[in-house]
C-alpha cells in the first residue's frame, strides 16, 4: 500500500485507492460515498494537491456507510452515520463502537406500521400470483381439451380409412 505519512500528525494518511482496496470496493465508489458525506457536512482532509486523504476514522465512517447501504439509501446512511458521529463525539472521539456492528437502524416510521404495510404488500403479491396460477391452469385445460379433440379426430379418420372397402384404395 502506498501510505502517505504526515509528520505533523501521528495518524497515517491513506489515499482513496488504498481505502478502496481496504474496503474491497471500487475507487469511484469511495469518491461517491465521500461526495455524499461532504454534502451532509462531513469534512475530509485534503493534501496539497486537493486530493482527499483518509485517516482511520474516515475509513471507519466509510465502512459503516458501506454496511448500512444494503438497508437504506446511501444518502440516508450518510446522514445516519453523521448523526451518530455527532452524538458519539460528545461521548468519545471516535466511532469504533459503530464500526463493530453495533449500529441499530431506527426506522423512520413505527415498526408496526411498516410490518402492516409489508403484510399488505405480501397479500397483494399472493393474490396476483394465485390469479396468475388460475390463468395458467385454465390455459392448460383449454390446451388439453384441444389436444384431445385433435387426437379423437385423427383416431376417427384413421378408423374411417381402415374401414374403407378394398376397391376404394385406388
Amino acid at each position: 500500500m502506498s501510505n502517505i505519512e504526515d509528520m505533523s500528525q501521528p495518524d497515517i494518511l491513506y489515499v482513496s485507492k488504498d481505502v478502496a482496496n481496504m474496503l474491497n470496493i471500487a475507487n469511484t465508489t469511495v469518491r461517491k460515498y465521500c461526495d455524499e458525506l461532504e454534502k451532509n457536512g462531513y469534512e475530509m482532509k485534503r493534501n496539497v494537491h486537493g486530493h482527499r486523504v483518509f485517516v482511520d476514522q474516515d475509513i471507519k465512517v466509510l465502512e459503516t456507510v458501506l454496511k448500512l447501504k444494503s438497508e437504506m439509501k446511501i444518502s440516508e446512511a450518510c446522514q445516519y452515520v453523521l448523526k451518530k458521529l455527532q452524538v458519539d463525539t460528545n461521548k468519545k472521539d471516535d466511532i469504533s463502537d459503530m464500526s463493530e456492528g453495533n449500529t441499530q437502524i431506527v426506522p423512520k416510521e413505527d415498526p408496526g406500521i411498516v410490518t402492516t404495510q409489508m403484510i399488505e404488500h405480501f397479500k397483494e403479491m399472493e393474490a396476483k400470483l394465485l390469479n396468475k396460477i388460475d390463468q395458467q391452469t385454465k390455459l392448460q385445460q383449454r390446451r388439453d381439451e384441444q389436444l384431445m379433440m385433435v387426437m379423437r379426430e385423427l383416431a376417427a379418420a384413421k378408423e374411417r380409412e381402415r374401414k374403407k372397402p378394398w376397391w376404394k384404395f385406388w
